[in-house]
């Protein structure tokens, strides 16, 4: 499930089968959104980059790039069987980065074209969540309740290969109370 704002539009999504992406242009009105790939559309991940949004998701079985320039009328575009679920999708720097539950970091100029890494094989933690803003990409990851790393990169292009060298900053086990 998330939420995204781009243009003029809000849009929202649950990640369960079938559940409808939904619309809003101030937040309050909502209507469903028929993104013309059928019934069996789940939808992931979601964001508004390069003067378009682009979601990952599924289309029936196949892993699939949902892209729209205005929110109204949408392409889909399959994608390999071995593409990773997606958790989390943000853009920046003309550049697609999505982390996925099993640890995989995946990168794309266009939302078309995807490079895939795996995570580093001593990886004690996977990205869950990422983020874009002041030149760089934060990925974090949780263990728990407890906030476990942020994972900064600076890439473009080749940000999952950043990722997997990046460095683990120091906000081990904090808890949502030290945020407040």
């Amino acid at each position: 499930w998330g939420v995204t704002f781009g243009g003029s539009l809000f849009f929202a999504w649950s990640d369960w089968p079938d559940a409808p992406l939904i619309s809003s242009p101030d937040g309050i009105n909502w209507s469903p959104v028929d993104v013309g790939a059928g019934s069996q559309v789940q939808v992931q991940a979601m964001v508004h980059g390069g003067g378009q949004f682009v979601g990952l998701g599924y289309a029936g079985p196949t892993h699939s790039v949902f892209m729209s320039p205005d929110g109204s009328e949408w392409d889909t575009y399959g994608l390999s069987s071995a593409f990773p679920a997606i958790a989390d999708l943000a853009f920046g720097n003309g550049t697609f980065v999505g982390c996925s539950p099993d640890g995989r970091i995946v990168s794309s100029p266009d939302a078309l074209s995807w490079l895939v890494v795996d995570p580093p094989p001593d990886a004690l933690h996977v990205p869950s969540a990422v983020a874009y803003g002041a030149g760089r990409f934060i990925a974090v990851t949780s263990a728990g309740n407890d906030l476990a790393a942020v994972v900064r990169s600076e890439c473009a292009p080749a940000c999952p290969a950043d990722f997997a060298q990046a460095q683990v900053g120091a906000v081990a086990n904090s808890s949502a109370a030290d945020w407040l």
